[in-house]
């Protein structure tokens, strides 16, 4: 599954390159996306308004307003949940978040739909009801992008609940792999390899590394990395004794 998830995420930068890439001078445009969300789930967006909002999944939004808007009120006919129309605007000139429209490539021929890589991080605007229904929503959402100053924060939150065994850099250097910021995670791997660390934690980074060039589609060099991954890992379990750089410990 893992593989599938990968692959995707690195198609969707792929077509965003094609499509967006230079284009900083683009206007902002605005997608939709209607979903029906828990009363709790629903308490707590409001509680987080101003804030920002991760979506841990792929998100595919769509250029028609109508078809959004339709879909969240068959969800309400059919369930207890809260409908939530989403309102993104999008701004060209960002490059931390991957996002394409796959009109093109999709199953679903003539599907206006723009999609979204995973954990894509928005800031949440205004809230208003629609047609004074108070189980139906309109929320304002924007891209957030790197200056955001609690950006930080919520980063580290994620990371947290991802990778709860790894600590400080590990964990970002994970995190960043998952999200796609792959020369941000190799200048974390970097760092690390120029710390004092024992040989599993090594094994560890060279692992990330692989994970990092294999998501630039650089083959070659991921192969290399996962190769001194598993060959310090077999020196580990063979050898009965921990080596950390400059002294052994046993």
């Amino acid at each position: 599954m893992g593989f599938f998830i990968q692959d995707l995420h690195n198609h969707i930068v792929q077509l965003h390159a094609q499509q967006f890439a230079g284009q900083s001078t683009l206007n902002s445009f605005t997608v939709y996306r209607g979903q029906g969300l828990s009363k709790n789930d629903y308490d707590q967006l409001v509680k987080t308004k101003g804030g920002l909002l991760s979506f841990n999944n792929f998100l595919s939004t769509s250029t028609r307003h109508q078809i959004s808007l339709s879909f969240v009120r068959k969800t309400m006919q059919s369930s207890n949940l809260v409908g939530i129309l989403f309102v993104v605007k999008i701004d060209p000139s960002i490059t931390s978040i991957s996002f394409a429209n796959v009109r093109d490539v999709s199953y679903l021929k003539g599907e206006d739909e723009l999609l979204f890589s995973m954990h894509s991080i928005f800031r949440i605007g205004q809230m208003q009801q629609i047609d004074e229904n108070d189980r139906l929503w309109q929320v304002d959402l924007t891209l957030a992008n790197d200056n955001y100053p609690d950006l930080h924060a919520l980063t580290e939150h994620m990371g947290k609940e991802m990778y709860p065994q790894l600590k400080g850099w590990d964990r970002l250097g994970n995190l960043l792999i998952t999200l796609g910021q792959y020369e941000k995670a190799q200048e974390v791997c970097n760092i690390l390899l120029h710390q004092t660390m024992t040989d599993r934690e090594k094994s560890l980074v060279y692992n990330m590394l692989g994970q990092v060039k294999a998501g630039q589609v650089e083959y070659g060099d991921g192969i290399a990395f996962f190769e001194q991954s598993i060959e310090i890992q077999h020196r580990i379990h063979q050898g009965g004794k921990q080596r950390t750089f400059g002294f052994e410990v046993t």
